[in-house]
């Protein structure tokens, strides 16, 4: 019979209490399990994931490039960075971690969607709207990124594409205010007096 792992075990103590919102114990475990493992890859990002919570960044991104020292391709890190930087509204930051993030899971869509509003927030429409493209390749039918979609293309001055995007958005969140307040901003921007 082989004896239990007791990192495994540590491991589910620390996301029960992580879950639970005890911070401070989940992070005791974490730390425990890497101190002796270096290799574990959950217990990073469970330390960084609780770091982040109590508002501590600084550890947050040490114990997530700790993780890629180990493990370079694991595509949440390079996307959780790039959030540490994104809610800091440090744009030009963030991107480079998205993009590894895109590298490693193509098909996941948080790291396109978070490219796409990167390359908004900078100017770069073109750039945004493919990302917003290759988020919707991977997930069609969300309204955030329909409705963000559409508002890259039209401050790209692609009015006429900006249309069907923001329906869409309404399409599959009917009551989805800011898209129905942006719809009937570009028919008047368009001269579409009746329909908007």
């Amino acid at each position: 019979m082989t004896a239990p792992d007791p990192r495994t075990d540590q491991l589910t103590a620390a996301y029960t209490h992580r879950a639970a919102g005890r911070w401070q114990a989940a992070i005791t475990l974490y730390q425990e399990v890497v101190d002796r493992q270096p290799q574990a890859i959950d217990a990073w990002v469970g330390l960084a994931l609780c770091h982040e919570e109590l508002g501590n960044l600084a550890a947050a991104r040490l114990a997530l490039l700790a993780c890629l020292a180990q493990r370079p391709q694991t595509a949440f890190a390079h996307h959780r960075l790039g959030w540490l930087c994104y809610r800091q509204k440090h744009f030009t930051d963030a991107l480079p971690h998205y993009l590894q993030a895109i590298q490693y899971a193509p098909n996941w869509v948080e790291p396109h969607y978070h490219a796409a509003v990167c390359c908004q927030e900078l100017r770069r429409y073109p750039e945004a709207i493919a990302h917003y493209q290759n988020a919707l390749n991977c997930k069609s039918d969300l309204p955030a990124v329909w409705y963000h979609a559409a508002k890259a293309l039209k401050d790209g001055g692609q009015l006429d594409a900006a249309l069907p995007a923001y329906q869409k958005a309404l399409e599959l969140q009917p009551d989805y205010a800011d898209a129905r307040y942006s719809l009937g901003l570009l028919h008047l921007l368009r001269g579409d007096w009746l329909a908007g």
